[in-house]
């Protein structure tokens, strides 16, 4: 496999408190990988960093795509969603990477229809449920085709049937993606392989089913072990 991502010896500090402290990863092209971890443990500050949104020291290179490949969805759709319909939220990546007005318009289709919403383009997004933001802001993604996504807390905040749609939506995505969450029942179903991060520091890195089949190691981390298994593919 190749090496989209490394990342090396990687620290983040928030005044005096250490967020990130010496992480070392190795993100493959096609992997599916879950960041998990209790509060405070690193995980939204790695997806921060990877795309350049904080300041670090040591070192992200990207030896197979570029950053702009790497397409980030925050945890609150509300910081993604600031235009005033939803086809010029969806739009907005793509006219900016200097499409023709005829591929914006066929982006934005492909993307609403990919996350269940054709038919939303006239629609506010301030108007939606939470779960449709959560969907119209992973369209925003879509919609500029990036190499790699990374997902911070997709499912947090919904409704039984909005997660299972939104883990739907992340089990068809056919590339590859860091997701962020406590949901492990999602990183379960989704991921092939996960890493624990706790007080800045990576705990463990392998197996999604070995992970979370780890009791004893989930419990030292202040996880939840899961008792059964889904694989969507």
């Amino acid at each position: 496999m190749e090496a989209l991502i490394k990342i090396e010896n990687l620290c983040v500090k928030y005044e005096e408190k250490v967020a990130l402290d010496g992480i070392d990863l190795i993100i493959n092209e096609g992997e599916k990988i879950g960041i998990i971890g209790p509060n405070g443990a690193g995980k939204s500050t790695l997806l921060l960093a990877i795309k350049g949104l904080i300041k670090f020291t040591g070192k992200i290179s990207f030896p197979g795509i570029r950053r702009s490949d790497v397409g980030l969805v925050f945890q609150n759709p509300d910081i993604q969603l600031f235009m005033p319909t939803v086809f010029d939220d969806v739009a907005f990546g793509p006219i900016n990477q200097n499409l023709t007005e005829t591929e914006v318009k066929v982006r934005v289709k492909e993307s609403l229809e990919k996350v269940g919403l054709s038919g939303f383009e006239k629609r506010p997004p301030h108007h939606l449920s939470e779960g449709e933001k959560k969907k119209v802001a992973i369209a925003t993604v879509l919609s500029m085709k990036p190499s790699v996504y990374l997902f911070d807390e997709p499912t947090t905040g919904l409704d039984p049937l909005s997660k299972y749609e939104i883990t739907k939506i992340l089990c068809s995505i056919d590339r590859t993606m860091l997701i962020a969450t406590h949901d492990l029942e999602l990183i379960s179903k989704v991921t092939d392989r996960t890493i624990i991060l706790n007080d800045g520091k990576l705990m463990a890195e392998g197996y999604t089913q070995d992970i979370l089949t780890n009791k004893e190691l989930l419990a030292r981390n202040k996880l939840y072990p899961l008792e059964q298994l889904l694989k969507c593919r």
